[in-house]
C-alpha cells in the first residue's frame, strides 16, 4: 500500500521491476492535471467505481482520522465544476444521471444548501 510500481503497459523484460516509488512521496508532488490523467486512466473501463469509493474512504479515514473535511472538499468541487459546466462537457445517455445529479449537486452548493468545509 505504501509503493507503487511503475511499468510500462507491458513488461519490459529488461527491467522487470520497473521503478518503485512510494506513493506518500507520488501523492506531494503530483500536479492537479498529472492527478487527472491518473483517475482518467484508472475510471476507464475499470469494474465498481461504488466499490472503489468506499474503499478509498474508508482507506483514507484509517490513514488520517482529520482529513473529511479537505477530502469531501474536493469531490464537492469536482461535482459542482461538473454540474456547471456540464453542456461544455458534453456527455451521453451513459452518463445522463450522473450528470443530472452533479446539476443538482451544483444548484444546491450555490444556494449554500451544500456547504464546503471551512478551515480556520
Amino acid at each position: 500500500m505504501d509503493e507503487v510500481k511503475i511499468t510500462e503497459w507491458k513488461e519490459d523484460p529488461e527491467n522487470p521491476c520497473g521503478i518503485v516509488i512510494e506513493a506518500h512521496h507520488l501523492g506531494k508532488r503530483i500536479s492537479p492535471l498529472v492527478l487527472a490523467t491518473i483517475l482518467e486512466a484508472r475510471f476507464n473501463g475499470f469494474e465498481s467505481p461504488v466499490r472503489w469509493g468506499e474503499i478509498v474512504g474508508g482507506a483514507i479515514g484509517a490513514m488520517h482520522r482529520t482529513l473529511q473535511g479537505v477530502v469531501i472538499n474536493f469531490f464537492i468541487a469536482v461535482l459542482v465544476y461538473y454540474g456547471k459546466h456540464v453542456k461544455e462537457i458534453g456527455s451521453d445517455a451513459r452518463n445522463e444521471v450522473a450528470m443530472k445529479s452533479a446539476v443538482k449537486i451544483s444548484d444546491a452548493f450555490s444556494k449554500e444548501e451544500i456547504r464546503l468545509q471551512p478551515f480556520i
